[in-house]
C-alpha cells in the first residue's frame, strides 16, 4: 500500500482512536455494579468495568466513593490552567521541546533507555504484555511500588521545572509555515507523538504524589497535563488536537483518583475555569478546510475558462510527478512516478474516461453549466473542474455544521440529509466525489472528540457538585441533579441533562453514548 493511502487510513483511524480516549486504569473490586445490560464481553481496567456489547458499543463503568467537601476559600484558590494574568508571553513549544530533548542530560537518557530495554526484555521472558513504567499507568496510586517509581522519575526529573515554565506560557507555535509545505498529507509529526510520552511521565508523577499524600503536588501535575492538552490546540493539524484531547483524557482519568480522596479539595471551580473547549480545533479546522487544495495546489488553477489539450497534458504530467497527490485524486495505489511516461499517461487517461460521464452529469445537472460549453471541454477539464467544484461545495456543506452547537447538529434533519446526499453522490456521480469524501470523516470524528472531552469535564464538575451537596446535606446524595446548589451543565453531546438515578445510598450518573463509547459512574458517599 502506498504511503498516501496508508496516511489517509491513518488519519481516519487516529480520529476514531483518539476520540475513544484510551485512558490508563486499574481493576476495581466493585465490578458487580456494572451496566444494566448484562450481554457482552467484560474487561476490568483501572477502576473501570468495560463492557462491549454485541453491537460494538463500549460502556465504561466506574464506582466512586466520595467524601463531602465544600468549595475552597477563596473559591478560585485552585486552578488547573493559569489564568490570563498568570500566563506569560512566550512560546510553550520551546519548553516542551527542551523537556523531550534531554539536552545535555546524556546520563539520564542512557539510564532511561537502559531501564526501558531491561524491563522490556524481562517482560518478554516472563510472557507479560505490560511492564514498567507503562504498567504504572494502569495501577491505583496506592499500589505503586513507590521506591521503584521514585528512582525511575529521577531519570526525567530535569523535566519538572521546564514543564512548569511551559504551563505558564501563553502561546504554542512550532513555526511550521504550513502554507509553504508541498506535501502536507505526508508531513511528519514526531514531536507531537513524543509529547504523549511527556504526558505519561506527568501521570506517573501525579500518581506517585497521591501515593505519598502530596495533594498540592498532584494538582500541579494534573494542571500541567491539562495545559499541555490546551497548548496542542494551537497547532495546525487535527492530529495535534487529537493528541491534546487524549492527553486531556489522561489528566481527566487521573483526576478521578484525586476526587475520591478525603483530603482532596473541591475542584468544581477549577474544572469550571478550564477553556471551553478544553482543546480548540479552530486553527486545525481552518487548515483542514483547505487540505485538498494544499495537497494538490494545481487544482486552484482550474476554472471554467476553456483550456487546450496541451495545458491538460501538462496538468496531468505535474499530477503524475506528485504521486501522493495523484493517488489522493484518483484513490489509486499506483506508483506512477516510476512508470514510463506514456504508460502513466495512459493510466490517467483510463481513469479520466471512467470519471467523465459522472463529471459531465454533475456540471450540467448540478452546477447548471451549459451543455454545449461542457461538450466543448477536453475530457480532462470536465473531470477536474467537476472535481474541484464538487469538493468545494461538499466540503463547505459539511464543515459549516462545525459552527453550530454539537447537539443541534445531531438533531438537525438538514445535517442528516447532507450525510445521505454524499452517499447518493458517490453512487450517482462516481469518482470525482472520492477525494473530498475521503478527507471529511476526520472532521466529523474530531468534532465528536472535542465534545466528548467537554462531556468528561462536565461529569467531573457534577461529581464535585455532589460532594458539595453532601457537605451541606448531612452526607446525602441529591434526589436529582436539579437539587444541586452548584450549577450543572447539560451533556454537551445531547444538550439535555445528564442521566442521573438515585437508588438508596447509591446514584448512577451516565453520559450519552457517542461514537460507540459511553461512560457512567456509580457514586456513594463515604460513611
Amino acid at each position: 500500500m502506498s504511503r498516501t493511502l496508508e496516511h489517509r487510513k491513518f488519519r481516519r483511524l487516529i480520529s476514531s482512536a483518539c476520540a475513544l480516549f484510551v485512558v490508563a486504569a486499574l481493576t476495581s473490586p466493585l465490578a458487580a455494579q456494572g451496566p444494566d445490560n448484562d450481554d457482552g464481553e467484560i474487561e476490568r481496567e483501572d477502576g473501570w468495568i468495560i463492557r462491549r456489547d454485541t453491537t460494538g458499543t463500549m460502556t465504561r463503568t466506574r464506582q466512586m466513593t466520595l467524601h463531602p467537601k465544600l468549595e475552597p476559600v477563596p473559591a478560585l484558590k485552585y486552578r488547573l490552567i493559569p489564568d490570563e494574568y498568570e500566563r506569560n508571553d512566550g512560546n510553550a513549544a520551546i519548553f516542551y521541546l527542551k523537556a523531550m530533548g534531554f539536552l545535555e542530560e546524556f546520563h539520564s537518557r542512557e539510564m532511561l533507555t537502559k531501564f526501558q530495554r531491561d524491563q522490556a526484555h524481562k517482560a518478554e521472558a516472563e510472557g507479560k504484555d505490560n511492564y514498567p513504567p507503562y504498567e504504572w499507568l494502569t495501577m491505583h496510586p496506592r499500589d505503586l511500588p513507590t521506591a521503584e517509581v521514585t528512582e525511575f522519575l529521577q531519570f526525567v526529573s530535569f523535566q519538572e521545572p521546564i514543564l512548569r515554565e511551559a504551563s505558564f506560557r501563553r502561546n504554542f507555535s512550532l513555526d511550521r509555515n504550513i502554507k509553504e509545505v508541498g506535501n502536507p498529507i505526508m508531513y511528519l509529526l514526531p514531536e507531537i507523538n513524543q509529547l504523549r510520552e511527556v504526558a505519561r511521565y506527568q501521570s506517573i508523577r501525579f500518581r506517585l504524589a497521591l501515593a505519598e499524600n502530596r495533594i498540592d503536588d498532584a494538582i500541579t501535575y494534573l494542571g500541567q497535563n491539562f495545559s499541555l492538552a490546551e497548548h496542542l490546540g494551537h497547532d495546525d493539524f487535527f492530529v495535534s488536537s487529537l493528541v491534546g484531547i487524549a492527553i486531556g483524557a489522561i489528566a481527566w482519568n487521573d483526576a478521578l483518583y484525586l476526587l475520591e480522596r478525603p483530603d482532596a479539595p473541591n475542584l468544581y471551580w477549577a474544572f469550571a475555569s478550564l477553556p471551553k473547549p478544553m482543546v480548540s480545533i479552530q486553527r486545525a479546522f481552518a487548515y483542514e478546510r483547505h487540505m485538498l487544495f494544499e495537497q494538490i495546489k494545481q487544482l486552484r488553477e482550474i476554472d471554467e475558462h476553456p483550456r487546450n489539450d496541451g495545458y491538460w497534458q501538462d496538468f496531468i504530467d505535474r499530477l503524475i510527478a506528485n504521486s501522493d497527490a495523484f493517488e489522493l485524486v484518483l484513490n489509486a495505489n499506483w506508483n506512477v512516478k516510476d512508470m514510463e511516461k506514456t504508460k502513466a499517461r495512459a493510466l490517467v487517461a483510463t481513469v479520466v474516461a471512467a470519471a467523465y460521464p459522472g463529471a459531465k452529469q454533475y456540471l450540467v445537472n448540478d452546477v447548471k453549466m451549459n451543455l454545449d460549453t461542457v461538450n466543448a471541454y477536453p475530457k480532462a477539464q470536465t473531470v477536474f473542474l467537476a472535481l474541484k467544484i464538487y469538493s468545494e461545495r461538499t466540503r463547505d456543506e459539511q464543515m459549516k455544521w462545525q459552527h453550530v452547537p454539537y447537539p443541534l447538529v445531531n438533531e438537525s434533519p438538514l445535517y442528516a440529509k447532507s450525510i445521505q446526499q454524499m452517499e447518493l453522490d458517490r453512487k450517482r456521480i462516481g469518482l470525482i466525489t472520492k477525494p473530498i469524501q475521503d478527507l471529511l470523516p476526520a472532521v466529523q470524528a474530531v468534532n465528536a472528540a472535542v465534545n466528548r472531552a467537554q462531556q468528561y469535564v462536565a461529569m467531573v464538575q457534577i461529581i464535585e457538585a455532589i460532594r458539595y451537596h453532601a457537605a451541606t446535606h448531612n452526607g446525602r446524595l441529591p434526589q436529582s441533579l436539579a437539587n444541586l446548589e452548584l450549577p450543572v451543565v447539560n451533556d454537551p453531546i445531547t444538550g439535555h441533562p445528564f442521566e442521573y438515578r438515585l437508588n438508596g445510598n447509591r446514584a448512577v450518573l451516565r453520559g450519552a453514548e457517542t461514537s460507540g463509547l459511553q461512560n457512567q459512574f456509580i457514586l456513594q458517599i463515604a460513611n
